[in-house]
């Protein structure tokens, strides 16, 4: 089954808008939906699934989270996300994420809001609430965090951004070749034997007194800053950057080759 063209994705959602689709809580139907459902009932509409809820969509559904402020390129089609951190008001971050939860991967903020990026690269599209329905707001209202969504193809309005899974030009007479797939690997997946998270530390060294770290759940995506360099990758995840050690980072078709595989001197290959 093919991705979901994110130009077709940005269409249902603008369809969402100009028809006053309801905010109800819980609900991804059509004419009514929440801010996730809004995701939910779109990727039905080409015979695909996603979580319901925005705190598992930013954990499970995108490759990567960015913050806005940050981010080299906003995309069309890409999830926006807005996010509240620990001790801030209004912090209500589901049980289950926080510390010793079933779904904790070390990440401990609350994204509470999600939505669209819009064609114009500058609003989002979003069910905002029972109040207001179905919007357009602007991005930098307060919206932090965007990410390409894995199940979505993005096409050459990503083509100068450092977009994953784009399309490889085929020489096709289309007109709508997307980005060539890069010489470089650019990303890699987080692996260990044992499915825990692994750390991401600030040095390319084992535990010291000046080593901190960040966990990196299994199976999550990351993307790969510069050669690897004495058993160390330097990695950015979740808009931070830092080192794991290769062992933990598998590339090539499927995620089964390590890191230390995909490369040759001069460069990182695919």
């Amino acid at each position: 089954m093919g991705k979901i063209l994110a130009s077709d994705l940005v269409s249902l959602f603008r369809q969402m808008k100009d028809e006053h689709w309801q905010y109800v809580s819980g609900a991804a139907e059509k004419g009514k939906v929440d801010c996730s459902g809004a995701f939910v009932w779109a990727y039905r509409q080409f015979g695909r699934s996603i979580y319901h809820g925005s705190n598992r969509m930013a954990r499970t559904e995108v490759l990567e989270l960015i913050p806005v402020k940050g981010a080299a390129k906003i995309v069309p089609g890409m999830a926006a996300f807005k996010r509240r951190e620990p001790g801030e008001a209004n912090y209500a971050l589901p049980d289950e994420y926080r510390t010793g939860g079933t779904r904790c991967n070390g990440d401990l903020c609350d994204y509470y809001h999600v939505g669209l990026v819009a064609a114009d690269g500058k609003t989002v599209l979003n069910a905002q609430s029972s109040q207001t329905g179905f919007v357009a707001s602007p991005i930098s209202e307060r919206w932090s965090h965007v990410g390409y969504l894995k199940q979505v193809e993005y096409g050459a309005e990503a083509a100068d951004s450092d977009a994953p899974g784009g399309t490889e030009n085929t020489g096709s007479d289309s007109g709508n070749s997307g980005p060539s797939v890069p010489s470089r690997l650019t990303s890699a997946t987080v692996y260990a034997e044992n499915g825990k998270p692994v750390k991401m530390r600030n040095r390319p060294l084992a535990d010291d007194e000046k080593t901190t770290w960040d966990w990196v759940p299994v199976g999550a995506t990351v993307t790969i800053r510069a050669l690897s360099t004495d058993g160390w990758t330097p990695i950015r995840y979740n808009g931070r950057e830092g080192y794991m050690m290769d062992k933990f980072l598998r590339c090539g078709p499927g995620g089964r080759k390590k890191v230390a595989g995909c490369t040759e001197k001069g460069g990182i290959s695919t």
